[in-house]
């Protein structure tokens, strides 16, 4: 994607999208509980950890976080849980034991730690699906 600029010194297009996708995003998480928003930056840190030049954006009234321009993950605060989607289709359910999932998201209950080990699972299948 071509970077325009309207004039010398104005921001392109591009970094105009990016602070208002940055801005989106802090406003999201803000607005959340404490838990909830506590919930919301481990499961991010963790994403982005396995998932090497990831970026955080928004999109559809959630936060996201994109690899080379493609959505890896969505995630959503609900009342007692965060919706991750998609779930890749590599995955065996089998692995997702002890979560709920339906058929493109799993929930990650507030009341639980996170499940590094099933999430960085998740982000390896993800991006090799991305790959394809």
């Amino acid at each position: 994607m071509a970077t325009r600029k309207s004039s010398p010194g104005s921001k392109s297009v591009d970094e105009l999208a990016e602070a208002l996708n940055q801005s989106q995003l802090k406003n999201y998480l803000d607005a959340q509980p404490p838990e909830a928003r506590k919930f919301l930056h481990a499961l991010r840190d963790l994403i982005r950890a396995a998932a090497r030049g990831a970026t955080d954006s928004f999109g559809y009234g959630a936060p996201e976080i994109r690899m080379k321009g493609e959505t890896l993950f969505r995630y959503q605060a609900m009342q007692r849980h965060v919706k991750l989607s998609p779930i890749p289709a590599a995955i065996d359910r089998t692995e997702l034991k002890g979560l709920r999932a339906t058929q493109d998201a799993i929930q990650l209950p507030y009341s639980k730690p996170l499940p590094d080990n099933t999430l960085k699972k998740l982000v390896k299948a993800r991006i090799a699906e991305l790959e394809k």
